[in-house]
């Protein structure tokens, strides 16, 4: 009496086996160039910003009107300015009054700040757009002015 077999034929496994690893590869490419394109943005966010040089050329506080006045100019940097994030005594805070937060290089702004008292510490950073994002990035590059130095 013959036995009959019943199995996947070496042929139909091989091809099995194939299509598997073809699936593994796609599914890991997937996620590497994934990964990949979320560490370019990183990446991209600290060239930029590493590229930004921000000056406080004077900040004067107004005692009659609780008033802080604020000049901040881009010195250096190819990179366009979207916004500037002040934080004042480590708060942030929106200017009152002033020009325009988007700088461009050599160009200077004034900001009004209502304010308590004479603050102890002002830092400004500068703020970027990403557009293949499509998203603002904070810089790390933080400029400051102590209390002594505002008039």
């Amino acid at each position: 009496m013959l036995k009959q077999k019943k199995g996947v034929s070496e042929i139909l496994a091989t091809i099995l086996i194939v299509l598997f690893v073809i699936a593994a590869l796609v599914i890991v490419s997937v996620v590497l160039f994934q990964f990949i394109r979320s560490k370019s943005d990183e990446i991209k966010i600290k060239a930029d910003c590493a590229s930004i040089i921000l000056s406080i050329p004077k900040a004067k506080y107004f005692s009659a009107t609780n008033i802080t006045m604020l000049w901040v100019k881009k010195d250096k940097g190819d990179v366009d300015i979207n916004n500037l994030k002040f934080i004042i005594d480590g708060k942030e805070k929106t200017p009152v009054a002033g020009d325009s937060t988007k700088l461009k290089t050599l160009e200077e702004g004034s900001y009004n700040f209502s304010v308590s008292a004479k603050p102890a510490k002002i830092e400004v950073a500068p703020v970027i757009f990403i557009t293949e994002s499509e998203k603002e990035a904070v810089c790390e590059n933080v400029i400051e002015v102590q209390g002594k130095d505002i008039v």
